[in-house]
């Protein structure tokens, strides 16, 4: 940067107009005309020394006039001097302060502080993270000055600007920060850079600033890293000085929209070491026919000490203990607890809690009982029904997956009445609360006279082939996120599969068949991925065994470059493969190659495979989590009633009714806080649906980001300023530089002034 620079250098071009009184003076000038005179003695009173004084005014005025005009140009495009004794001057600012007041911000600064905030005594001077997070924000509002303008954002999803465009008062943003509260969504660093753009852009300063107050968690910096991916490296924006911001060769440049020209400071609050244990999801197993159930709690314990014999609580809606467990998890992993209880509580309203630790917020769990979300689920089978052989390798996992509703259909002879019956007893079913998947079968050869699959999975069972229109329809429906689940058996022929199905879904291919019925030779089921969310309820240990069943045959599988091993029979031959949409178990789910049927395991694999691939990963998570809509599909019976979503507090939600192929739906505005949401018609009516509401369990890490990953997402020319460090030194030392513009409007206004003195001959030169 040279000794000189120009806030406004468009103005410059004004410049240009101290060209008008010499274009004035050139174009006025009149040429003296010759004239016989015949009296000389007038003459005499002419002295040359008169004339070169005449000629002296004018160039004079002229210089004047044009350099009156030339420093009002300079006025406008704002002169800022940078050099000798510049550093003792202080230049406007505009400052982009971004608080994080995501609820891991709620986070103690003292491990012995344990009590209710209300109560808690703590020698620290700022029990949380967000006390201190809030002074260090008013620190920063401590230092702007008349000329500075300022923006604040609250960075937790969606970032919160409580003035869209900048502000010269410093007291409503200390009002901002004082009455500011920690939100219980997780914190969107690329949301809030977004929103700071156009003020910082717009901005006519010498200084722009950025300062991030925030714990920067590790999980945060890698979503963002993420989010962006490798991709993005060729495309971000520059930071810090302005050789980098020019891109200069081994200039630093960071992920997020920093505008050029501006500095960017990360401020991160005090974090000692956190012994912080989250409740991350709760699924509920009615028991069939019981009143009761079973509620498994997995927790994830985020400190490097082990957890040993942690309570766990079991509460009703309305606060009353119902159970009680203990758990124990290893450091930095995750465990689980099971908890049963007599009796479903009135309303199915469940909240696991777990002990008090340094981040209140995430050791509460609401679950609903009530399993108003069912899944269809579709079984493709070899045969119809009335074959014994088919209708005895369906009987398992229809039983499984819907013991109500699927057992009216294999019922022999009872085609008629079938529908009618599954109906009936699902809707018994899920009057109890146990309503878990509804399932249909239809024979292979059928299945090509569908025009569309409207289902959330596709179950594949033992089936020898598939026609053209059956496989083109397979094909359109996992195109178009439609889940498909292959489930092999002695039809499985490995020519078919790999020419006319699996090239339409994924990239493997199936192989030899491994095992003998006749020998004594058998296999065993293990985990490859044990702390994968299919497996959360088995008590395996590494290297153990799924289940005691024994499989005696299944078909070996060529990978594909996006499979997944998730589970493996002895010996290191694939079980279980996932690709995106799809799952392949490489043994059959009858009686025929293995005695995985008889297996008290074979429930819940067969359940949480499905749970797996339906939800994406998202096992346990049914319900939405703070920040998101609920969505509601309207019966038609109620399409044209008023609908009404209250909240745990019983305030009524937002909600918007909208149309599509499939009927109705109701929508509301993102929820702010985890709790219980009823659907009802009435304020007195009883539930359509309840939703249970819960914090996103990845925030719970309070993992502090490593230096590596805070330089890729914000540019090593970030400064970063500890919070045992005070602000004003750092931060006023690089605020310098004069701006001339008051300067130069004094100096024309001065040069005016004389050359209307002098064109009145007030002043003589």
């Amino acid at each position: 940067m040279g000794p000189f620079s120009f806030l406004n250098g468009a103005f410059l071009v004004a410049l240009a107009a101290a060209a008008l009184p010499i274009l004035i003076h050139l174009f006025s000038r009149r040429r003296a005309r010759e004239m016989p005179f015949s009296q000389l003695r007038f003459l005499d009173e002419i002295t040359r020394r008169k004339i070169r004084r005449l000629r002296l005014r004018q160039w004079l005025l002229l210089a004047l006039r044009t350099l009156a005009i030339a420093l009002i140009a300079l006025a406008l495009s704002r002169p800022v001097w940078h050099g000798p004794g510049a550093s003792r001057q202080r230049g406007s600012s505009a400052v982009a302060i971004l608080i994080d007041d995501s609820f891991s911000m709620e986070a103690r600064l003292d491990p012995s502080a344990l009590l209710p905030l209300e109560t808690a005594t703590t020698t620290l001077s700022f029990p949380t993270r967000f006390e201190q997070a809030r002074q260090r924000a008013l620190q920063l509002i401590d230092l702007l000055e008349d000329g500075d303008q300022a923006i604040l954002v609250f960075t937790a999803s969606p970032p919160r600007v409580p003035y869209e465009s900048t502000v010269r008062d410093p007291a409503l943003l200390r009002e901002e920060v004082l009455r500011a509260t920690p939100r219980a969504t997780r914190s969107d660093l690329v949301g809030a850079f977004e929103r700071i753009g156009p003020a910082l852009r717009s901005a006519r300063t010498l200084n722009r600033e950025v300062f991030v107050v925030s714990d920067f968690q590790q999980v945060d910096i890698q979503e963002i890293l993420r989010r962006f991916g490798a991709e993005a490296q060729a495309a971000v924006v520059p930071v810090g000085a302005a050789d980098s911001a020019r891109g200069a060769p081994g200039a630093a440049r960071a992920l997020l929209a920093v505008p050029e020209e501006t500095r960017l400071y990360l401020l991160p609050v005090q974090a000692p070491a956190e012994p912080n244990l989250s409740l991350i999801w709760g699924f509920f197993e009615p028991d069939p026919g019981e009143a009761g159930g079973r509620l498994t709690v997995r927790a994830r314990n985020h400190n490097a000490q082990a957890v040993e014999d942690g309570v766990l609580q079991l509460l009703g809606g309305d606060g009353t203990i119902l159970a009680e467990g203990m758990i124990g998890i290893e450091p930095h992993s995750a465990g689980q607890a099971v908890l049963s209880i007599p009796a479903i509580p009135a309303g199915g309203q469940l909240i696991a809690q777990a002990p008090p630790d340094l981040l209140e917020r995430d050791n509460r769990l609401h679950v609903s009982t009530a399993a108003t979300t069912s899944f269809r689920l579709l079984i493709v089978t070899g045969g119809g029904l009335d074959d014994p052989r088919v209708r005895e390798e369906v009987t398992y996992p229809v039983l499984a997956l819907d013991p109500f509703g699927g057992l009216a259909q294999l019922e022999p002879g009872a085609e008629a009445t079938a529908g009618r019956a599954a109906n009936e007893a699902r809707r018994d079913a899920q009057a109890q609360g146990v309503q878990l998947f509804e399932v249909a079968t239809v024979p292979e050869a059928d299945l090509g006279l569908r025009q569309e699959l409207d289902v959330d999975a596709v179950i594949l069972l033992n089936i020898g082939r598939l026609s053209a229109s059956a496989a083109e329809l397979l094909e359109r429906y996992h195109a178009g996120g439609g889940n498909v689940v292959i489930v092999l058996g002695d039809r499985a022929d490995a020519r078919i599969y790999n020419t006319q199905i699996l090239p339409r879904l994924a990239g493997l291919r199936l192989e030899n068949v491994i095992g003998d019925l006749t020998g004594e030779s058998w296999f065993s089921l293990l985990p490859a991925a044990a702390d994968h969310e299919i497996f959360a309820g088995f008590p395996v240990a590494p290297g153990e065994a799924l289940t005691g069943a024994r499989f005696r045959r299944f078909l070996d599988v060529r990978l594909g470059p996006r499979s997944r091993v998730l589970g493996e029979f002895s010996g290191g031959h694939p079980a279980l493969i996932e690709e995106p949409g799809l799952l392949l178990f490489t043994s059959s789910l009858d009686l025929r190659w293995s005695d995985f049927p008889t297996s008290a395991s074979y429930l819940p694999f067969l359940h949480r495979a499905l749970l797996q691939i339906i939800l994406q990963g998202r096992i346990g998570r049914q319900e939405p989590r703070v920040g998101e809509p609920l969505v509601f599909p309207v019966p038609p019976e109620l399409a044209g009633g008023k609908l009404r979503c209250t909240g745990p507090d019983g305030l009524e939600i937002a909600t918007e009714l909208t149309q599509s192929e499939r009927g109705a739906t109701l929508r509301t505005v993102p929820v702010e806080q985890p709790g219980f949401y009823r659907i009802h018609t009435g304020s007195r009516d009883a539930a359509l649906r309840t939703f249970a509401v819960n914090v996103d369990p990845r925030e719970s890490d309070l993992t502090a980001m490593a230096p590596e990953e805070g330089a890729l997402v914000f540019g090593s020319q970030a400064v970063t300023i500890p919070a045992a460090e005070g602000l004003s030194r750092q931060v006023l030392e690089t605020r310098y530089g004069r701006e001339l513009w008051r300067l130069c409007l004094t100096l024309a206004f001065l040069l005016l002034v004389a050359e209307s003195l002098i064109a009145r001959g007030r002043l003589r030169p």
